[in-house]
């Protein structure tokens, strides 16, 4: 007997009154056969009541040992894992690729060794640093509260951004209009110490080991500056940026942007492995002398708002 009860928007009356289901495709062609073979499955089903009661309990014991949530979920993870590691690997092949490409083989081979040397030189330093490194994370939390850690999306090479780590320096003092207050009223002493000898770039470490950052190239800054740059400028993305660079050890942040933007540049044309040696080297004095923290009349290097070319 077949009953036609019309269309409706509530199927689950009809659902708990069934036996077996059966839901065929009507917005596709279904050939003749496969409809045949389905007309006499249903058949077997009325002919042997049981089967239905029989087949149920198999399908959810299946559903059960190989589609349980977990199981589907660590599957997932460990896809979204596998194609993670794929995309970084790609990313990395890319990246080396186009230093090849655009640069020659000569600089290709300088961003290989560079590489190498980035990842076993972070790996050494934050093994030695580390017991320092927490210590300070203590104090950092102490005197200013959580987070210890500050975060910032900086462009990388050729401008992709990334979140750059450093220690945190500042309070989050606000003024009465909210705005937050100058960089040099939220400086703190501990701040300041941190940033006399470059402590607070500590965490950077964990950017190089990432592939994001290098111990040597021009600075990353804000991602606002990127079309405030003019195409010269922009120039200093054509490599990956660094914990420090040539304009670090030549007056880092009491040097003018144009100064700046043009030690970039020399240091992007003539980049050395030699030459990115001398540069931390350069930096070691740099340190221990507390050279060129502050720029003119502030705590922090003054806000870039573009070339005069470009205004």
């Amino acid at each position: 007997m077949i009953e036609v009860n019309g269309e409706t928007e509530d199927v689950r009356p009809y659902l708990a009154d069934a036996h077996v289901y059966v839901l065929p495709s009507y917005r596709e062609g279904t050939p003749r056969t496969v409809l045949e073979a389905l007309a006499a499955a249903m058949k077997r089903f009325i002919a042997e009541p049981g089967l239905a009661e029989q087949m149920g309990r198999e399908s959810r014991k299946l559903a059960e040992e190989k589609f349980d949530v977990h199981q589907v979920n660590a599957v997932i993870n460990q896809t979204i894992g596998i194609i993670t590691w794929q995309s970084k690997v790609t990313t990395g092949a890319v990246h080396f690729l186009s230093h090849f490409i655009l640069n020659g083989p000569e600089r290709g081979l300088l961003v290989m060794v560079k590489r190498l040397f980035d990842l076993f030189s972070a790996l050494i330093l934050l093994i030695i640093f580390s017991p320092l490194m927490l210590v300070l994370a203590v104090l950092i939390r102490l005197q200013m509260g959580s987070p210890v850690i500050f975060k910032q999306k900086r462009p990388g090479f050729m401008g992709r951004p990334f979140y750059l780590y450093k220690f945190r320096t500042m309070t989050e003092a606000r003024g009465g209009d909210g705005e937050l207050l100058g960089d040099d009223e939220r400086l703190t002493g501990m701040g300041r110490f941190l940033r006399r000898f470059s402590l607070d770039e500590l965490p950077q470490l964990f950017n190089v080991l990432k592939g994001e950052l290098s111990f040597v190239g021009p600075r990353p800054l804000l991602m606002a500056y990127l079309e405030r740059y003019s195409e010269e400028q922009a120039r200093r993305h054509d490599v990956k940026p660094g914990i420090t660079g040539w304009a670090q050890v030549n007056g880092r942040n009491a040097v003018s942007w144009e100064e700046r933007f043009k030690l970039d540049l020399w240091y992007v044309d003539n980049r050395s492995f030699l030459l990115d040696l001398k540069i931390l080297f350069m930096t070691l004095v740099k340190v221990l002398k507390a050279e060129g923290i502050s720029g003119e009349g502030t705590e922090t290097m003054s806000e870039f708002m573009g070339s005069e070319e470009n205004k």
